[in-house]
């Protein structure tokens, strides 16, 4: 044991104990976990304002009233668990064991959450091996039928209390709001409460969490990243733009950030710019499949074709399931007029996203090309069976009707593209009434 002293004293002299944040020193994070192990105990007995992510102030001082308080409540539960070794060895175990379990997080090794309702998993053991021997051996009870009766109540409030808790984990709103009440001025629950939002397409409101978040904390990139996403959203690049500048001034090697600038920029119609920040995106992160395909577009208005294809071959081999990156590549290629080619691609992109309605019009245009007008008229009717507002779609497929000589259909299309908004040469109108009236 004194050789063990001498190590761990020699360890923390040349300062070998690892520390996962230097904003905490260990003396003040020991002096907090007091506080943090009384919290601890108290959850186990009486699990109620339970808090994902706790708002946890750091104790600077020993001596303030909390932290006296908490160093003597704890050091009396570890004295008990020394005098109780010899005669009941078992709560004497049951004591340590909640203590020794939790030593790496609630000592002096400074973490930069200095509590987690998680970190009770392991010394929840102890805590129950205590419960059972002072029902079934302490409390006295003479026969065994009321410490059954004891423990059911104990198991049906523990229970209760559990399906209670399950509702604020139903969904990521429900949680990262019951958490963004219980710590209101921590930043981090209102950007999770943000992206929960964001993610279930509550656009104002994910914008309030992260307008919230940045008041708290001006240095949290992450809320400028999420917040110019749904800046994006609505359609305001600008603001999009200033907020990923924000962002990447605080946290500049972060590829997916260079990534949504540039989207901003394309539609800012700053192409050369958005080029530069897909490139800084792939430098980054090569692994990053929508900064290639992102690029690939970029590329496109430039008209560097065989840039885009090489984009998109990149994006798809990184990711084989990759719908859009397939369609894409087969628009570009019928733009090429490869057209067999194509409608290689696009049956891809139709296998992996069934209900593509882009796709179903590019192969449509490309069997045409290939003058196989059944295959064109099934995909436009499909595509129309998915958007019955696209004039496109009605025009392509009355000229394919057109094509077969099926003059009724091809008008009877032409004029729902007309309402629809589409304009079709007057000359061929004339032509098709003509044909019609034969």
């Amino acid at each position: 044991s004194g050789i063990l002293a001498f190590l761990f004293i020699a360890v923390l002299a040349f300062g070998l104990l690892p520390k996962e944040t230097e904003n905490i020193s260990r003396g003040e994070y020991l002096i907090t976990q007091f506080r943090v192990l009384v919290k601890y105990i108290q959850l186990l007995i009486f699990p109620v304002s339970q808090n994902l992510d706790y708002d946890f102030s750091i104790s600077n001082s020993l001596w303030g009233l909390k932290e006296i308080t908490s160093l003597l409540f704890n050091s009396v539960l570890i004295f008990s668990a020394v005098r109780l070794f010899k005669k009941h060895r078992l709560l004497s175990f049951g004591i340590a064991w909640f203590y020794i379990t939790l030593l790496i997080e609630s000592s002096i090794i400074p973490i930069r959450d200095v509590i987690f309702e998680h970190r009770l998993y392991l010394p929840m053991f102890g805590f129950a091996l205590i419960i059972v021997l002072l029902v079934f051996k302490y409390i006295g009870f003479k026969t065994v039928k009321p410490a059954i009766i004891l423990s059911g109540i104990i198991v049906l409030l523990f229970g209760y209390l559990t399906f209670e808790r399950n509702k604020v984990w139903r969904t990521n709103v429900s949680l990262w709001s019951d958490v963004a009440k219980k710590s209101p001025e921590k930043a981090r629950p209102h950007l999770n409460l943000g992206i929960a939002y964001f993610q279930s397409s509550k656009q104002q409101l994910a914008l309030k969490e992260f307008n919230k978040t940045i008041e708290i904390d001006r240095s949290n990139w992450q809320a400028y990243y999420n917040r110019a996403a749904v800046f994006s959203y609505l359609n305001r690049p600008q603001a999009a733009v200033k907020d990923l500048n924000l962002s990447i001034k605080i946290k500049n090697d972060y590829a997916e950030s260079y990534d949504s600038r540039g989207l901003a920029k394309l539609q800012l119609k700053d192409v050369s710019g958005a080029i530069e920040d897909f490139n800084k995106s792939i430098e980054l992160d090569s692994l990053l499949e929508s900064a290639w395909f992102n690029r690939a577009n970029a590329r496109l208005y430039k008209k560097n074709f065989s840039g885009a294809l090489m984009d998109l071959n990149q994006a798809i081999k990184m990711n084989p399931q990759f719908a859009e990156a397939y369609n894409n590549r087969g628009q570009l290629k019928l733009n090429l007029k490869d057209f067999r080619g194509a409608v290689t691609d696009l049956n891809q992109a139709i296998n992996l996203k069934p209900n593509f309605i882009t796709a179903f019009n590019n192969r449509a245009k490309a069997f045409m090309a290939l003058n196989k007008l059944d295959g064109a008229i099934a995909d436009f009717s499909k595509s129309i069976s998915l958007d019955r507002r696209n004039p496109l779609s009605f025009q392509y497929r009355g000229m394919c009707f057109y094509r077969k000589e099926k003059f009724a259909e091809a008008y009877k299309d032409i004029q729902i593209a007309i309402q629809l908004g589409a304009k079709i040469n007057s000359d061929f109108i004339k032509e098709l009434e003509l044909k019609l009236n034969k």
